[in-house]
């Protein structure tokens, strides 16, 4: 009966050792980047200036802006730019909500101006960078 008792006892022991050195193994689940990291990449604030075509003729007109970049330092980038979009306010501010490639992590700000406006089908050509400081800003790593 005490062997019986002495080997429960080892096993349980044995058994609760294991678990927590297994846990102390393989317990992590998430992972904060290290200072060091971090460090290396610096924020920065890049200024853009596009047009924006918007067709609203048709049944369930939308419009949403994802825009990428074909040439330059940004080749291959995109940027989101959501929000509400009024046409019949002089300015609207957009947020910018993410972007791909070298605007991974972006965010920022759109302002628009629309140029043109077709009043009987709605359609419209928005400028994100008038001379009068209408400005599209985007932070990014």
């Amino acid at each position: 009966m005490a062997s019986h008792l002495k080997n429960t006892l080892k096993i349980t022991f044995y058994f609760i050792l294991f678990s927590y050195l297994f846990r102390l193994s393989n317990g992590v689940f998430s992972e904060e980047l290290s200072e060091a990291i971090s460090i290396k990449r610096i924020e920065k604030t890049t200024h853009l200036h596009f047009f924006f075509h918007d067709i609203h003729s048709g049944k369930r007109p939308s419009a949403m802006l994802n825009y990428e970049f074909s040439e330059g330092e940004f080749n291959g980038s995109s940027i989101s730019v959501l929000g509400r979009n009024l046409w019949m306010d002089d300015v609207r501010e957009m947020p910018i909500v993410g972007g791909s490639g070298r605007f991974r992590y972006a965010s920022g700000y759109a302002l628009a101006h629309t140029v043109w406006l077709d009043l009987n089908t709605g359609d419209a050509v928005v400028e994100y960078n008038d001379p009068n400081s209408y400005n599209v800003y985007v932070k990014h790593y």
